[in-house]
């Protein structure tokens, strides 16, 4: 009597022995093909076209527009006092980065004055909990711990207060960071 899993082993094995084979034949072709790729004549990647207002079509009046003397709707009107208008944009661009340059500079010292008041006041509350390494009736307390815990409870409603304003503070700064980037005008304190 034979085993049926004795005419099974040798079958598996003819299939697991011809598994990298056909891998093999799969890389072998993978690779030829990247050497064709490689050997053929590349060709010469442009640059990328950039277009600006130059590439744009200009629009020429209309002869209605110029009996009438009016001068197209995409075109603005020159300025009276004689000046070109690039400049005044020019004037008005440079005046807009300042502007968020300026926004930006108080929305992170105002960031600044928020972290640091946070900061503090995780330090007080530490200092009266006692949990923390500093607590103030801890194993390192000396001399009169009741008044300093005192000072300490008023030292921290006052950061929080302080924390509050700064807050309001970053909110304001932030939305007027949003409003010079945008190009709206400041939006009135709060």
């Amino acid at each position: 009597m034979t085993r049926p899993g004795l005419f099974a082993l040798p079958a598996i094995a003819l299939v697991l022995a011809g598994a990298p084979l056909v891998r093999a034949q799969g890389l072998g072709d993978a690779a030829a093909r990247e050497r064709q790729k490689r050997a053929a004549p590349q060709k010469a990647k442009e640059p990328a076209r950039v277009f600006d207002n130059q590439d744009l079509p200009q629009h020429e009046p209309e002869k209605g527009d110029k009996k009438k003397g009016t001068t197209p709707a995409a075109e603005p009107a020159p300025p009276a006092g004689g000046e070109s208008g690039g400049s005044d944009a020019a004037s008005e661009l440079a005046d807009r980065k300042a502007r968020v340059a300026q926004a930006e500079s108080a929305a992170a010292a105002a960031k600044a004055e928020v972290e640091s008041l946070e900061a503090r006041l995780r330090v007080l509350q530490d200092m009266l909990n006692p949990m923390s390494g500093t607590y103030i009736y801890g194993a390192r307390s000396s001399g009169d711990v009741a008044s300093q815990e005192a000072r300490i409870r008023d030292e921290l409603r006052q950061t929080e207060a302080r924390l509050g304003d700064a807050r309001k503070a970053l909110d304001a700064a932030n939305q007027g960071l949003e409003d010079a980037q945008l190009g709206r005008t400041p939006s009135p304190p709060s």
